[in-house]
């Protein structure tokens, strides 16, 4: 019952914001501003990935503490953050054909393309599958529908790749060679097994996260199959799961020694939708993606590119897991690109408020933010402690003089 309140409050919410948003008039240079927002934030947290890749969090507190050898950023977790990172990448991408962007300095555009190479450096760093499918679709939809905007005109009329798209991919592919420097250093590794172990990490289907969730998509059908109509009921997945999982197991006996611990999400949204609401879901689903589809349509072909590119490194994300749940940075940016997508049929209507209602509404408004900015600082105060914390501890388990001694002592107290 918790489960259902919760995920239904989200549901409900994001409606709501999205619906809200509708009640912004942006013009387009306001939604690059946003988006070249969205871009600064990548690079930020490339840089946290980095000082993670080298260690540095161990002197700067402001980075977490991840597992040994992952990178994850502030997000703590790779996937999050290298489809963060193809989020920016794809924006990078679209950015550099903007007016705005031409009128920049030289030295700005320089500046602009050295934090490309930071984002797909660290995009191979974090070691994603899902971050680098999900770039690389996106810069193949974003290439051909947009086609014209990467092209110029040559002095015999005919066309050619415009400079700073040869730049863009220049600074791409030296980001990424450096990843991959880094990785072969990091695993001593010279540059043709380095190559064997990537080919084997992408296309090794025995590997335990692909069998696992290969495990997570038969047992879906398996409750599927029990409940066709209307599934198991909404935010049941999590409760039913283990019990559908020994069902599938009894007839597939070669995944038993996958049975692991409680499992709330079948690591793809369809296979969760299919599984809790069933036909009728799947059913609403679609015709949900079809009007999506529709209105994309009537975008052309240029836009409908634009936002079907910068959207489709979270819907790879989606179908191998669920980044809506695990980061609210993933779930806000998501609705904001659904908002730029569905914000060109809104029709604007003013409503002429009373003077009482509207300082009521500002009055509101001014009280969730105080409230909701004392809470992030507080969060961000308990955060950093944790980081600490998590330092000191990880430098007193790993001083062997210390980890010998019988008097154990609280970390903070020792002085390493």
């Amino acid at each position: 019952m918790d489960m259902f309140i919760i995920n239904a409050l989200l549901l409900v919410a994001a409606v709501h914001l999205w619906l809200g948003l509708h009640q912004f008039k942006l013009n387009e240079q306001q939604k690059e501003t946003i988006l070249l927002i969205i871009f600064a934030s990548a690079v930020i947290e490339s840089i946290i990935g980095i000082m993670q890749f080298f260690g540095l969090y161990k002197y700067i507190p402001i980075t977490p503490a991840p597992e040994v050898g992952m990178v994850g950023g502030a997000f703590q977790q790779k996937n999050l953050f290298a489809s963060w990172m193809a989020i920016g990448l794809i924006i990078s991408l679209y950015f550099i054909t903007t007016d705005r962007f031409k009128n920049y300095h030289k030295k700005t555009k320089i500046l602009f393309l050295l934090c490309v190479a930071l984002l797909s450096l660290s995009l191979i760093i974090a070691g994603s599958r899902t971050g680098l499918l999900g770039t690389a679709l996106a810069m193949a939809v974003i290439l051909t529908s947009r086609v014209r905007h990467y092209l110029k005109k040559g002095a015999h009329g005919g066309s050619r790749v415009s400079p700073m798209l040869l730049a863009w991919l220049m600074v791409f592919f030296i980001g990424m060679a450096g990843g991959y420097f880094l990785l072969s250093v990091k695993d001593r590794l010279g540059i043709e097994k380095l190559a064997v172990k990537q080919i084997e990490w992408f296309s090794d289907i025995k590997q335990p996260s692909y069998v696992h969730r290969i495990l997570m998509c038969k047992t879906s059908f398996e409750m599927l199959k029990e409940r066709p109509i209307f599934g198991q009921g909404f935010s049941n997945f999590g409760s039913l799961y283990m019990y559908h999982q020994a069902k599938v197991i009894r007839s597939e006996p070669e995944y038993k020694k996958l049975i692991g611990d409680y499992i709330s999400h079948p690591h793809n949204e369809i296979f969760r939708i299919m599984a809790e609401s069933g036909i009728a879901g799947i059913l609403a689903i679609l015709i949900a993606v079809a009007g999506f589809i529709r209105m994309l349509y009537k975008l052309g072909l240029q836009r409908a590119g634009l936002y079907t590119a910068i959207l489709m490194p979270l819907l790879v994300h989606m179908m191998f897991e669920y980044p809506l749940e695990l980061s609210t940075s993933h779930y806000l940016v998501f609705l904001i690109f659904l908002y730029m997508a569905t914000s060109h049929f809104v029709e604007e209507k003013r409503l002429n408020l009373r003077k009482s209602a509207g300082v009521l509404t500002i009055f509101i408004s001014l009280i969730m933010y105080i409230c909701v900015s004392g809470y992030t600082m507080k969060t961000f105060y308990d955060y950093m402690n944790m980081v600490i914390y998590s330092t000191e501890y990880e430098a007193f388990m790993s001083h062997s003089d210390i980890k010998n001694n019988n008097n154990r002592q609280f970390p903070s107290e020792i002085n390493i």
